[in-house]
């Protein structure tokens, strides 16, 4: 039997919106065991609040919130600048809560009690997705950069050595590299 690594291969942010205290908290919990960031919010006005600062991969959203419904959260969730993935972790369990949730954008449907098992493969597929982006943005800023001190030399009448071209950038750009996939 194989081993499960502690830590993720990605660092996912996770917001958990639920309206009972201890689902919430138990699920934040489950999270941060993963390895995973993870934060709470009771309703749709405090994950709108939330989400801006906290830049979730993923929202596990409850449908059946006080106030706002699970439905209308998601809606304002789709309009920030860095969109979540949302997963509905509801007790609305029937075929025609599923389709509509499928309708409103939602990537996964679980109903509660949610199989752990099941959570875990969905937020790790997440993870790897989220991982493949930041790796090909990261590949894509090294392709840039490497064209751009081509032309950089270029335009100011130096031939570079193939190692200045191909090789790694000084230390300030690869520390700002680093903090970009970092986020």
């Amino acid at each position: 039997m194989g081993q499960v690594p502690l830590q993720p291969p990605f660092p996912l942010r996770v917001l958990v919106v639920d309206g009972y205290d201890d689902a919430r908290e138990c699920l934040c919990l489950l999270l941060r065991l993963w390895g995973w960031q993870a934060e709470p919010a009771a309703d749709g006005p405090q994950a709108l609040a939330s989400a801006p600062v906290f830049r979730p991969d993923v929202v596990l959203l409850e449908l059946a919130l006080p106030g706002m419904d699970g439905y209308e959260t998601a809606r304002r969730l789709r309009q920030l600048p860095k969109r979540p993935l949302l997963a509905a972790v509801t007790g609305y369990g029937r075929a025609e809560d599923r389709r509509r949730t499928r309708r409103a954008g939602f990537v996964a449907h679980l109903v509660k009690p949610t199989d752990p098992a099941e959570l875990r493969t969905l937020l790790s597929r997440a993870a790897g997705l989220f991982g493949l982006a930041r790796a090909a943005a990261s590949a894509s800023e090294r392709a840039i950069s490497r064209h751009l001190r081509i032309q950089a030399a270029a335009a100011v009448g130096l031939k570079l050595p193939r190692e200045a071209v191909d090789g790694p950038l000084d230390d300030g750009a690869s520390n700002f590299s680093e903090e970009m996939s970092a986020l």
